[in-house]
């Protein structure tokens, strides 16, 4: 389940266990002047090991501030982002994983993006919690 929490090394974080049910969103207000945009996740793991974690950032752009229900595994309206399989690392050892970008931007509309663990995927093989810091929007030209 995730949880708003911190790292063992205090740092305030999204804790993703390998469950199911990890999800969350958050919005991004992208300016009309943007003709690209990068997206990457910022994250890291509570463990040191080699073993693998998977994640998706899937992304939605408002229409007169009016988007879909957030709740269900693959929710109409949104696209689903590409699936992420990225080592693990030492805690706090933070990582940047570039998820998403587009030609153009979303003519000044808020974006949403739904950041997922598929633990149960068979290439997510790492038991310890997956930390999630947040998510960096870039202009990109």
């Amino acid at each position: 389940m995730c949880e708003i929490g911190k790292t063992p090394a205090n740092v305030p974080c999204f804790r993703f266990s390998d469950s199911n049910d990890n999800i969350i969103a958050a919005v991004a207000d992208v300016p009309p002047s943007w003709a690209a945009v990068s997206v990457y996740a910022l994250w890291s793991t509570a463990g040191g090991s080699t073993n693998s974690v998977v994640f998706y950032v899937d992304w939605m752009k408002l229409t007169d501030g009016v988007g879909v229900p957030l709740s269900g595994f693959t929710p109409a309206g949104f696209t689903t982002g590409t699936k992420n399989v990225v080592n693990s690392q030492a805690a706090v050892t933070s990582r940047s994983t570039k998820v998403h970008s587009c030609e153009s931007s979303s003519g000044g509309r808020p974006i949403v993006f739904r950041v997922r663990r598929d633990g149960p995927d068979a290439a997510d093989t790492t038991s310890v919690e997956w930390y999630f810091y947040g998510l960096m929007v870039e202009r990109a030209e």
